[in-house]
């Protein structure tokens, strides 16, 4: 996820977010009144807001090369004013942006089609200072964002332990829900954008274990008997994406009729005996080559080839496991994500390679 924000000023603010950001539309009457007319737009909002209804924000043309960059589940804070004594009053979970210019709703919602960008999404209210925020993330205290959207920078996310991370925090401190004692997830409207914040600082977590020298066992959890459903989805949504959804040592990419990848992401250390999750010690395989991967039947040296198993029947059934001995597998494009010999050394050991 990427986080953004868009200095709006106190006179914009005003005049502009109790009609969008503060306020819902009904989908149904932007359509009746023949303000919605794009049928692949309408979809993406009916199934977005289950009840009918969403915020929004539009940003200028000028824009354009910043917030195309925009995509759904990303954050956008809203900047009232950048003075000593601003707020930030909104913070917006991205749920549909629609990369084509929608100037005759920015006409029907703010009566001025100079907002085509439009984004859509379900307000959290804040009450963030604007000070603590350039403290937080390192912009200088004359930083002057002048009506800009930006794109917050990962490095300086990185100082507030990344974009899932920080939004965590404010939220725990500056929303208007957890002030008031009611548990963080109530902020959200719908459940769905807490969990998807919950997978977020998942992935953030994994992410960083690659920034370390990698260690083969998870001791942060003596049994796996406790279960870690968000830490588990993050890591196979991870490993299938840097493998681009790609079987390691044969480069399937078949697909159910819905779209769904037929892959495994498979730790190379079993998690069974408490393997890390760190993505060096993952590896994206088809149903085939994950199950002979974890039988035994073939393991992968440190120069990440093929090893196959002496006494593997020499048939037309295990012809597409022993076919591809001394094989390079399938790598991603980023070597920090590549299978480390940490790993590779204890997976051979346990089938006696």
């Amino acid at each position: 996820m990427d986080l953004f924000f868009h200095h709006v000023g106190q006179i914009g603010a005003k005049k502009d977010f109790p009609k969008t950001v503060f306020s819902k539309h009904a989908i149904t009457d932007l359509i009746s009144n023949g303000i919605l007319r794009d049928n692949n737009l309408i979809e993406q909002l009916k199934n977005k807001f289950s009840d009918g209804k969403f915020n929004c924000w539009g940003v200028p043309a000028g824009a354009a090369s910043v917030i195309r960059n925009l995509k759904e589940e990303d954050y956008v804070l809203l900047v009232e004013s950048s003075r000593i004594d601003g707020m930030i009053p909104a913070l917006c979970p991205v749920k549909v942006f629609w990369r084509h210019e929608l100037r005759e709703l920015s006409e029907y919602l703010w009566g001025d089609s100079k907002f085509p960008f439009i984004f859509f999404f379900n307000t959290i209210q804040l009450d963030l200072p604007w000070i603590e925020f350039i403290d937080n993330l390192g912009y200088k205290e004359n930083f002057s964002p002048r009506g800009n959207f930006y794109k917050i920078s990962s490095i300086r996310l990185a100082k507030a332990g990344g974009a899932a991370t920080y939004v965590h925090n404010i939220l725990g401190r500056y929303s208007n829900s957890r002030r008031e004692g009611i548990p963080l997830n109530a902020a959200f409207d719908d459940t769905t954008d807490y969990n998807l914040l919950d997978l977020q600082l998942e992935e953030e977590n994994i992410l960083d274990l690659t920034q370390r020298e990698p260690v083969l066992v998870d001791s942060s959890i003596s049994k796996r008997l406790v279960k870690l459903p968000k830490r588990d989805q993050a890591f196979r949504k991870l490993v299938k994406q840097y493998y681009n959804y790609q079987c390691a040592v044969c480069g399937q990419n078949l697909k159910s009729p819905d779209g769904l990848p037929a892959v495994h992401a498979a730790h190379i250390f079993p998690k069974e005996k408490l393997g890390s999750d760190d993505l060096r010690n993952g590896i994206c395989l088809c149903f085939l080559h994950h199950w002979a991967f974890d039988t035994g039947w073939f393991s992968i040296n440190d120069d990440h080839r093929i090893i196959i198993r002496k006494g593997i029947p020499k048939n037309k059934e295990y012809e597409n496991i022993f076919k591809w001995e001394n094989g390079r597998i399938n790598l991603p494009k980023n070597k920090k994500i590549w299978p480390h010999s940490v790993f590779l050394n204890a997976s051979r050991r346990i089938h006696g390679f």
